[in-house]
């Protein structure tokens, strides 16, 4: 990669990173002030939407630290001058015009193809 490329995805990673982390904390809260305890007030239904909630709130940020994980492991390639970042399913180098276009992703063109192929055809079974 270019030290161009290289400055370039280090900061958008940088970014994304701070961004979750803030997320990740306001999830937290959110998660604290909704439940459990608000949970036992209130007819059933309002019980199962304040669990729906919940388990949205929790599931989110759980996606969210996973992604966090990833962007702190791309970044710490980064810091170790890797001169490649490789791919989490085969290893092979990604494409340095993929992470131009999408620094944080995990996967090379040709693995995220064919596992885009997959859910694809997966969810229209």
């Amino acid at each position: 990669m270019t030290a161009q490329l290289v400055k370039q995805v280090k900061d958008t990673l940088t970014e994304k990173r701070a961004m979750l982390i803030a997320e990740i904390a306001d999830l937290a809260t959110s998660i604290d002030e909704c439940c459990p305890d608000v949970i036992s007030v209130g007819g059933f239904a309002d019980q199962a939407s304040q669990v729906e909630i919940h388990e949205y709130l929790i599931n989110r940020k759980r996606v969210s630290e996973e992604e966090l994980i990833r962007i702190e492991a791309r970044l710490s390639e980064i810091a170790s001058e890797v001169d490649e970042i490789h791919c989490v399913v085969c290893g092979k180098p990604i494409e340095p015009d993929r992470l131009g276009i999408l620094p944080g992703t995990p996967l090379d063109s040709a693995c995220a193809h064919r596992l885009g192929a997959n859910n694809h055809n997966h969810n229209h079974r």
